[in-house]
């Protein structure tokens, strides 16, 4: 949201500054005398009377203003922001904790992968050490609900999945 209003302000102001720009400039009269021929290294958006800012300082000066003015209003806004999503991040630092202990290492890992049906697949890379025991990760797990049976401790049913090889 912030963003889209960022470039409506953006584009207002080059639309409201056009016409100051343009009133800089004045058609030159028919008496006065033709600009000298241009050599083939020069410049051939600057006249020798106008220094090569071609009146754009005065443009940049105003669009600064506006821009910085524009900023100062937003500012508290923004520091609004980051303080919300510093909360957040405090809120969900315990949850990206565990979940760091069991991704051993991400540069073990390749870019995730968005498969024609809509999966993603996060692949491990074939130079990469083994990954933690099966056993250690599920220690890392954490055990919400007393009584429920392990994976690995050979009470749940198993079932004969077709392996699909990728």
């Amino acid at each position: 949201m912030i963003r889209s209003k960022t470039t409506l302000v953006a584009a207002l102001s080059l639309m409201l500054s056009t016409p100051l720009a343009a009133q800089e400039w004045q058609m030159p009269r028919a008496d006065d005398a033709p600009l000298p021929d241009r050599s083939e290294g020069s410049d051939p958006y600057t006249t020798p009377d106008d220094g090569g800012d071609g009146g754009l300082d005065d443009l940049g000066r105003d669009l600064e203003g506006m821009m910085e003015g524009m900023f100062n209003r937003l500012q508290p806004h923004l520091e609004d922001l980051g303080n919300e999503l510093a909360g957040t991040v405090d809120e969900y630092r315990p949850a990206l904790g565990e979940l760091s202990k069991l991704i051993d290492d991400m540069s073990n890992y390749e870019r995730p992968e968005r498969l024609p049906n809509g999966d993603i697949v996060i692949r491990r890379r074939a130079d990469a050490p083994p990954p933690p025991p099966v056993d250690e990760l599920q220690r890392l797990l954490p055990n919400d609900r007393p009584g429920r049976p392990s994976p690995r401790d050979g009470t749940t049913p198993t079932f004969d999945l077709p392996q699909t090889e990728l």
